[in-house]
Parts: C-alpha cells; structure tokens; sequence
C-alpha cells in the first residue's frame, strides 16, 4: 500500500525557496548536486540530487531509519522531491553558538604534519591517530574522551553495517565552546556511498550487477573487497583504506570495550526490522533487486560485525 511508504518532500514553490548556503553550513558541499532549502515551517534541508544511475537518495534514506534503529545519532534524511527531480534531503543540525570543527581540523591541530585539505590517499587519516586526536582534544576540554571514542565507534558501527565508503576526514565533526571548554560530536551524515548504490541490477559490466552477486552468493565477497579510497586508512602505512566492513571490525577488536555496547544495540535488532526499513522505501525510488541486495548487505554485515565480541 502506497500510505505504508515513506512520504516525499516537496521542496517547489510555494512551499519552500533556495537559499544559499548558510554561514553555519554543517556539511561540505562536495562533489554532487546540492542547494539548501527553507520550508514553510521554517526548517532548513538540504537538498541532494543523486548522481545518474546511483541509489544515493534511498541510501541516504535507509542509512538514517538503520541508525535511528540501532541508536546511533544521525542527520535526519527524508525522501524529497524539487523541480521534478527526485532526491533526498537531509536537516540542518548546525548548533546555534556553537562552532563545529571538522575530523581535517581536529587532526591537523593534533598530529605534526597533517594536510587538512588533502581527501583522497589521506594515509594520516587512520585509526590510531582519529583515536589520538579526539583524545587530544577531549582532554584539552577537560572531557572523558571516552564519550568522544564512543560515538566514533558507533559511526564505525553503523559504516560497517551499511557498507560506507565515504567516511572521509570531513564526513565527522565536533561542535565546540571555547568559552566553556565543551566539545561534542555532531551526528554522523553523508551515507550516500551505501548499500550497493553504485551497482546496476543488471550490467554488461557483471562486477557490477547486482542480480549476479546475489545469484552466486557473492555478497560477503563484495563487502570485503568494497574499495574505500576516501576513507578511514588502517594505517598511515596502508595505502588503500580498508572496505568498511572490515575497518569496524579492526576498531571493534581494537576497542572492544567501547564497542561492546554498541555492538550489543546491534544484535538487538532483528534482521526483519532491516527488512522493514528497506520495503518502505517507494518503488520510484528503488527496484526490488536492490532492496534485496541492501537486505543481504546488512544481514551478513550484522553477522560478521557481531563475530567482533565472541
């Protein structure tokens, strides 16, 4: 039934107007099509037109219901739809009087060298030194970074789950009060790069079918061989960043402490809720291959993910 979707934002006038891009924007532009909106009701969203022949609009869709289910904080995403061109919107979460501070700050004012402007073959942007850095600066702030290192590793989680390359060096960010010595980290965004969004359901290309993969039970070997060029390195050695799937679990054994509970929330979720986030999104927007392909991605990543704490 059409009211069992989820609904779609229309951005045309009357009911909202462009703007530009306000003074406390809280996500880089990039590479795709995107321009702020006002609606009536006054909030600000940021619209994302998807790149031709990619899933990024139901992927960021499906990314944020998955990490409201799992319990890690997140920008909320809505469906939408301006000037006849469909997409997804994402709401402003700038903090009025906070300044934020992006993971290419925090790092470049922590580790000796670091080239904030460098995004991709950023070999410093590595566990060890993201874990450094926030402690770094949680202790600046007289802060446990202990709460830092958590939400970081729920992002972990959650990029893991999904199948997310895009966890670059400003794809995380703090909002701060340099009055009162206060940080704390803004919810995680971006998660266009998700769920096999890039694939085709059928391709001459067979790489990069999605009707294939799941005919020969090749899931698990995508998720381990996803190549993540602007994301988070293994070491300052690595010269290809691991697939996401596997650098949570390095962070998960890493720090299997601060993971537990996270990992715990996870398992906590039956794979039907999985099932029923993905049916919700509107056929306009998604094919039932793709949905069964985004099914499997999170069912054998939860799999593999909780093997961390065993």
């Amino acid at each position: 039934m059409a009211d069992e979707y989820y609904p779609v934002i229309c951005f045309d006038i009357p009911d909202g107007h462009s703007t530009g891009v306000p003074a406390d924007d809280d996500e880089p532009l990039g590479s795709k099509e995107k321009f702020w909106r006002v609606r009536s009701d006054g909030a600000i969203w940021l619209f994302k037109k998807p790149r031709p022949g990619t899933g990024e609009a139901w992927a960021e869709k499906i990314a944020y219901e998955i990490a409201t289910l799992i319990g890690v904080s997140c920008a909320e995403v809505q469906l939408a739809k301006s000037a006849g061109d469909f997409g997804a919107a994402s709401l402003s979460f700038a903090q009025p009087g906070w300044p934020r501070a992006h993971g290419n700050t925090v790092l470049s004012e922590t580790i000796a060298g670091y080239d904030e402007n460098l995004r991709f073959g950023q070999y410093d942007h590595n566990i060890r030194n993201i874990a450094s850095s926030v402690t770094r600066w949680a202790e600046r702030n007289q802060l446990d970074p202990r709460v830092a290192h958590s939400g970081l590793v729920s992002y972990a989680v959650l990029d893991g789950l999904i199948g997310n390359t895009d966890r670059h060096h400003e794809n995380w960010m703090f909002f701060y009060d340099p009055e009162r010595r206060a940080f704390r980290l803004g919810p995680s965004y971006d998660h266009g790069s998700s769920l096999g969004r890039e694939l085709q359901d059928v391709s001459r290309r067979i790489s990069r079918s999605r009707r294939h993969i799941l005919d020969s039970d090749g899931v698990l070997n995508y998720l381990l061989n996803r190549r993540s060029g602007g994301s988070v390195h293994a070491n300052r050695h690595s010269k290809q960043a691991p697939p996401p799937l596997r650098t949570a679990q390095l962070i998960c054994r890493w720090q299997a402490d601060v993971a537990r509970p996270w990992l715990e929330q996870l398992r906590a979720v039956a794979n039907t809720e999985f099932q029923s986030v993905i049916n919700k999104v509107p056929p306009l927007f998604m094919s039932y291959t793709a949905k069964e392909f985004a099914y499997q991605v999170m069912a054998i990543s939860k799999a593999e993910l909780l093997r961390s704490i065993r």
